[in-house]
């Protein structure tokens, strides 16, 4: 008798769940992917299908599926429902006192919630094929949130009597928050995404390539955060975000191209699992909210990649050569060596917010300067003439294939450069001098010198390389010759730590071949 006795004695003190609930609760998790990794947290627990032990202290933990070839596939769970065998303590306790009781003091033990006992995960998602070499690289341009001024994104909190269910039904009641996030946040993640699926080119930069390339601005038009916060439950949350990505690919000179409206949902991530975690850094990317949207983001990224049109305009040779009417203007008969002569037919051109360099070739205005200097500029462009006026210009055509732009101003009687229109070998240790802009439009006329270093053949193109002081700014400008005739087009620097006193120009003829002018 006094045995039992005891037995009531303690059981009142201590309830059915805290003496007989286990520690740690099995739960079996299941995947469909024949072969597929199962993870819990960081450590591997099984293949296909395993069960896990699950401290009931941490009320949440991770699951991963891993497989090559695969996207990772996450879930996360945590505590959820009473356990069964609280019901125990109405038979062993008499009074309705005795069992509100117990179940006080069995509310201070982790054991009072369980987890869902069975967990399958979602089908896994191959990876995107590789970029192919019939496909042009994808570079980002730059990404941006539709959130608040204040950098911050709403979030719902969503209680849940069941969250398995996952329907409002279910849904005890809900709260609004909000989140901080940086606006640009994602390009790294992004740039890192375009690299791991090659459509980054990280090993031939010195040139770029007009015909190969398209750029991506990502805008995410939505965010929606559910964080599922049991109802009634110890320990941590977990959480999944909705997105709308807008896409949009741009050409090499940022011409816009095609938008593309894309909906992802991320996997369910605890909220924080570092402390269930080895490596305990407070690594930001533990956080269970950056961790979904990255992960929205990258199946979003993966949906633009299959669209069918996406593939068409990364597919190489999809330009189409426009037919060009050839252009004749008049030769001069001779050109002054001197640069201070010379200065009087260099030009700013000026494109919106920026600018770039150009030279007159014809009295009647017919200027060169490159394409990514005059690209998008509709009715914004200006001619900055040596003397300071300013005279509005229209683009009359260019070409992808050499970066080249003709562009005309209503002037007569307009001093010209000579432009050498044959292909020649050039000479290295050439002096060369250029005219141009560089930084800042009162800059204009400065003239800069230097030598010819070299001839760098890239997109079938002999560069002209040179040491002379080239900046922002002195792109489309003339690479003129000891005689002060053309021979090239200023079009490109290489910049890096550490890097100087490498510029490069297009050869002069490529002007009359791929621009269709002609001397008479």
């Amino acid at each position: 008798m006094n045995r039992v006795l005891l037995i009531l004695g303690i059981l009142s003190l201590s309830g059915c769940v805290t003496i007989f609930s286990r520690v740690k609760q099995p739960v079996t998790v299941k995947t469909e992917l024949n072969g597929g990794e199962i993870y819990q947290v960081d450590q591997k627990i099984g293949t296909t299908m395993a069960v896990a032990r699950v401290p009931k202290r941490d009320g949440v933990t991770q699951f991963t599926v891993k497989k090559e070839g695969y996207m990772d596939r996450n879930h996360a769970i945590c505590t959820m429902k009473k356990n069964p065998l609280r019901f125990a303590n109405l038979i062993m306790l008499p009074t309705i006192f005795g069992y509100i009781y117990v179940e006080s003091v069995e509310g201070l033990t982790p054991k009072k919630f369980q987890y869902e006992s069975k967990v399958s995960m979602k089908e896994n998602i191959k990876t995107p094929t590789p970029k192919t070499d019939k496909q042009k690289y994808v570079f980002l341009n730059k990404t941006s949130m539709n959130i608040a001024k204040d950098d911050t994104v709403e979030v719902v909190y969503n209680y849940y009597k069941n969250y398995l269910k996952n329907k409002n039904t279910s849904i005890f009641k809900n709260e609004k928050n909000k989140l901080k996030f940086e606006n640009t946040i994602f390009s790294d993640d992004l740039k890192y995404l375009l690299h791991k699926y090659g459509f980054r080119d990280t090993t031939k930069t010195i040139f770029p390539s007009y015909t190969n390339t398209v750029y991506v601005n990502a805008d995410i038009k939505d965010i929606k955060f559910t964080t599922i916060y049991p109802y009634r439950a110890t320990g941590n949350n977990i959480c999944k975000v909705n997105i709308m990505v807008e896409y949009e690919l741009l050409d090499y000179y940022e011409q816009p191209l095609k938008k593309f409206n894309i909906k992802a949902e991320s996997d369910f991530f605890a909220y924080n699992i570092n402390y269930l975690a080895k490596n305990k850094d407070n690594d930001t990317n533990q956080n269970g909210h950056l961790r979904s949207l990255k992960n929205a983001m990258e199946y979003s990224l993966i949906k633009l990649m299959a669209d069918k049109d996406f593939l068409a305009i990364s597919e190489l040779g999809n330009e189409k050569a426009a037919t060009m009417e050839t252009i004749t203007i008049a030769k001069p008969a001779t050109t002054s060596k001197r640069l201070n002569d010379l200065i009087k037919s260099a030009v700013t051109i000026k494109n919106g917010d920026s600018h770039g360099s150009g030279f007159i070739i014809s009295p009647d205005g017919y200027i060169i300067s490159n394409l990514h200097v005059v690209a998008n500029a509709n009715d914004k462009l200006v001619v900055v003439m040596s003397d300071g006026e300013k005279v509005p210009a229209k683009v009359i055509r260019t070409t992808v294939k050499s970066d080249l732009a003709l562009i005309k101003i209503e002037k007569t009687g307009l001093p010209v450069m000579t432009v050498k229109d044959t292909e020649f070998e050039a000479e290295i240790g050439a002096n060369v001098s250029t005219i141009g802009t560089p930084k800042s439009v009162e800059l204009g006329q400065s003239v800069s010198k230097g030598i010819i270093s070299g001839v760098r053949k890239a997109n079938n193109i002999n560069y002209l390389q040179t040491d002379m002081s080239i900046n922002g700014g002195n792109s489309g400008g003339a690479m003129i010759a000891e005689d002060g005739n053309v021979i090239g087009v200023i079009n490109a620097k290489m910049f890096g730590v550490g890097v100087e006193g490498i510029g490069f120009g297009i050869p002069s003829h490529l002007i009359f071949k791929d621009l269709a002018v002609k001397y008479k």
